[in-house]
């Protein structure tokens, strides 16, 4: 029997992705879709419960609503890509507000993706999946001394 590397189940398997959306409907959608899609998924709607969960969770892709209470998905992502544990994550910005500087905002702080609300099945499930392979090639690379 062949054996697999960690990447190898990766793809097969789904990544473990950290949905932040305090629209507990909008959260269970976006849950929906990437559990259909194969990935393993976890839901908190707010920001304080995200910084104690995404340590311990360590997962390949944040999917982070910018209109969060307290603190906002923008300030939120700061916070996480200073932790060790999360060096090699990506973010997905979603966000109901139609700030025309919204998405350059966003990319300057981290964000792989932005989306506007209502934000579509396919686009979601694509930007996963391309950030998991980000996310892979970028271990490898490290892994290489590349």
């Amino acid at each position: 029997m062949a054996k697999h590397s960690g990447s190898a189940l990766r793809y097969l398997y789904g990544v473990c992705v950290l949905i932040v959306e305090d629209d507990a409907d909008a959260a269970d959608l976006y849950g929906l879709w990437l559990r259909d899609a194969g990935h393993r998924v976890s839901i908190v709607g707010d920001a304080t419960r995200a910084l104690i969960l995404a340590p311990m969770l360590r997962p390949a892709v944040v999917v982070v609503d910018i209109g969060l209470p307290g603190i906002d998905g923008v300030e939120l992502v700061r916070e996480l890509r200073a932790l060790p544990e999360l060096v090699y994550c990506r973010y997905v910005a979603v966000s109901a507000y139609a700030e025309v500087s919204l998405p350059a905002r966003c990319r300057a702080a981290g964000f792989a993706d932005f989306f506007e609300k209502p934000m579509p099945r396919l686009a979601l499930v694509r930007s996963v999946r391309d950030a998991a392979r980000r996310d892979e090639h970028a271990r490898f690379s490290w892994r290489l001394g590349a």
